[in-house]
């Protein structure tokens, strides 16, 4: 699935670009986070090709968007996996929840509702939550569509 037009105005205003790619940063962004998980004692989490090539198309941005969508309130997220930080059990509660058990890996938040952005290695984009687990997308770019024009998250489980 291809960006939405409506996505693209979006996220270029918010600093991306089509031709985006930079492993350098998703590499940045990846050590951001096992810094801040050797702060909280936390065994470092895997980035897998799905995580990296997410982090080199998208990571660092943030949108801002807020208001009415299609189904659902439009709320600003970032794609930086420090705001994504959950814990070990967390992820490891997710897996054990997915039936080909799945690995997750954290690349951003919705802050206002206390999300967490988390993408798997088979690409699926979860939103890790107060109230449970949600699928936002079965890939990036579906993840990135729903976010900006405000379509209800489906239930994971």
């Amino acid at each position: 699935m291809d960006i939405s037009p409506e996505a693209q105005q979006i996220l270029s205003a918010s600093g991306w670009t089509p031709e985006s790619f930079d492993e350098k940063l998703a590499e940045e962004l990846v050590g951001q986070l096992h810094k801040a998980q050797r702060r909280r004692r936390e065994a470092a989490t895997h980035a897998f090709p799905e995580a990296i090539r997410a982090l080199a198309t998208y990571g660092g941005i943030a949108v801002p968007a807020r208001g009415p969508g299609d189904t659902a309130y439009r709320d600003g997220f970032t794609l930086t996996p420090v705001d994504g930080l959950t814990s070990e059990t967390a992820l490891q509660e997710l897996r054990q929840l997915t039936v080909d058990e799945e690995y997750f890996f954290p690349i951003g938040a919705i802050p206002d509702i206390h999300g967490k952005l988390l993408i798997s290695d088979h690409g699926k984009v979860v939103m890790y939550g107060p109230n449970g687990y949600f699928l936002v997308g079965n890939s990036m770019n579906e993840a990135l569509n729903n976010l900006i024009a405000g379509v209800e998250p489906g239930e994971f489980f």
